[in-house]
């Protein structure tokens, strides 16, 4: 089991590590604690900081975050052009948003019509 603990990644500027021999070592071991921990949200937000884009679509559509998956597409020109990512990542917004719609019901909220 790592040993990172959580927030190493973002609070390297603020707590002094830059520069720390161990550096790499404890931005490895937090990605490997937040897999382990099945936090893939937060797992793609160091890919995306790390400049791994589809790193972190993939991860953000396994947490089921796709709407944060859309906002890197979006933006970024090479892969909007990608058809196959972007009708991906449309079926899980359409399915979100069923979902939502569902769920609202059955909490005795109206369902939402198109």
């Amino acid at each position: 089991m790592p040993v990172a603990q959580p927030g190493v990644c973002n609070t390297v500027k603020q707590s002094g590590l830059q520069g720390h021999p161990e550096l790499d070592t404890l931005r490895r071991n937090y990605y490997q604690w937040l897999m382990d921990t099945n936090q893939e949200g937060k797992a793609g937000d160091v890919k995306e900081r790390e400049g791994d884009l589809m790193a972190a679509i993939n991860l953000y559509m396994k947490a089921g975050m796709p709407a944060r998956a859309a906002r890197l597409v979006s933006a970024r020109e090479e892969l909007a052009g990608n058809s196959e990512l972007v009708g991906r990542i449309a079926n899980a917004l359409i399915k979100g948003d069923l979902y939502e719609r569902v769920r609202r019901k059955g909490t005795g909220l109206h369902w939402e019509s198109q």
